[in-house]
């Protein structure tokens, strides 16, 4: 049938199989479809060029100013027009994932788990800077340094637990040239770090002999191994990861301007900046908890008795609780939706703890929700269960960015 498969371009029904054929036809026939994809394969394409023509590099640094002038023009559309905004809306995005793995660098240093800081970058092939560059694209770069990133994950899921003997982030940067490399931090079990070091320098030199080489004369500053005795200083290697998401923050437009076109040129490329590892599954829980519950009533739920008044460490202290367990104490409530083509899609309308006392009562407000979207006759349920659904969206928000670290050689 047409519409499952390969379209004009290249485009693809998003390998929507599951939908009805008439969710996929009312899709096809979307001029909104047609605009965005097409908008994607000619920023690509026009990218990849102005790579192969060496315009990306010191002039216009991570990505052709082409690229960052429509990155701007879209971000203009949804009101994001000024240096602070960029600089708030960065913090946002960013946030939860900065707040769940400082959270897990505490515990970890807690129980005994090392914090390793490893880099994986490509050889000359990837770089147009280079004398060896052989064309290639950034998603072509992306896709063997991922493979690299899941070699690891993998090498290590035979020897231990993800999620209890290792966990972390994984991070994208771009150099100037235009090519990524990847950040990832990861607290290990003591007894992986051996096999970590090994796989990580079998890699290195399976990918080229040029690369083995970097690595056997620059292992120290590409895997970087931290222990419970430097806990006074786990904090840098979260902000290293995290540095584009808030550089500038001291004033610096130079640096602020370069994680905005690292970031134009990652998003072009449908590319997620960050990615957590072994945490995955819990970050959607935090995130909704947030929403729904204050501070104090989550501790409560945890049998935490949090005395700081600090808090932005009050929030990570929670944070800690949950991924070590707390979370499963939730559940989350959905309700079914129909979207713009009339696919039936899941959304999380509450979070109820196994030890709430209005438990029935909430499942019962969050049955109205469902009723007052319908326009119900029951106002009285319905504003209530607005007033429940809506309340609490903010305290989350103000987590402020870590410290700039500026040290490279980490």
């Amino acid at each position: 049938m047409h519409v499952n498969r390969e379209l004009e371009f290249g485009i693809t029904n998003n390998n929507k199989n599951h939908e009805a054929l008439e969710c996929k036809c009312l899709r096809l026939a979307d001029p909104d479809f047609w605009f965005q994809n097409l908008t994607k394969i000619s920023g690509r394409v026009q990218e990849t060029i102005a790579v192969r023509n060496l315009d990306v590099g010191p002039l216009e640094p991570f990505c052709s100013n082409e690229c960052f002038t429509n990155y701007l023009e879209r971000q203009a559309l949804r009101s994001v027009t000024t240096i602070w905004h960029f600089r708030r809306q960065i913090e946002r995005l960013a946030n939860t994932n900065y707040v769940i793995t400082k959270a897990a660098c505490q515990r970890a240093f807690e129980t005994g788990h090392l914090s390793v800081l490893i880099t994986l970058g490509l050889d000359g092939r990837y770089h147009s800077s280079s004398p060896k560059y052989e064309g290639k694209t950034f998603d072509d770069a992306y896709r063997v340094i991922h493979k690299t990133y899941e070699s690891i994950l993998d090498h290590l899921s035979r020897y231990g637990r993800r999620g209890e003997d290792f966990y972390g982030i994984r991070g994208v940067e771009v150099h100037e040239d235009g090519c990524p490399h990847f950040h990832i931090l990861l607290y290990i079990n003591p007894n992986l770090l051996e096999r970590l070091q090994r796989k990580i320098k079998a890699l290195h030199h399976q990918q080229s002999e040029a690369m083995g080489k970097y690595y056997d004369m620059n292992s120290h500053k590409l895997l970087t191994v931290r222990y419970p005795r430097d806990a006074g200083h786990y904090g840098s290697g979260v902000s290293y990861v995290f540095k584009n998401s808030y550089s500038g923050k001291p004033g610096s437009k130079i640096d602020f301007t370069s994680s905005l076109r690292q970031k134009a040129v990652i998003g072009l490329y449908g590319k997620r900046q960050y990615e957590k590892i072994g945490m995955c599954g819990v970050s959607t829980k935090i995130k909704e908890i947030a929403k729904h519950k204050s501070h104090d009533e989550i501790a409560r739920s945890l049998d935490l008795s949090i005395k700081d008044k600090n808090k932005r460490q009050r929030w990570i202290t929670i944070v800690k609780a949950l991924i070590s367990g707390g979370a499963k104490r939730y559940t989350l409530v959905k309700e079914v939706r129909k979207n713009r083509y009339g696919v039936a899609v899941s959304c999380v309308v509450d979070v109820l703890c196994e030890n709430s006392e209005a438990k029935a009562g909430a499942q019962n407000m969050a049955i109205c929700t469902a009723v007052m979207c319908n326009y119900s006759s029951h106002i009285g349920a319905g504003l209530n269960c607005w007033f429940y659904c809506h309340k609490r969206l903010d305290f989350l928000t103000h987590i402020r960015a870590p410290p700039i670290f500026v040290n490279s050689g980490d």
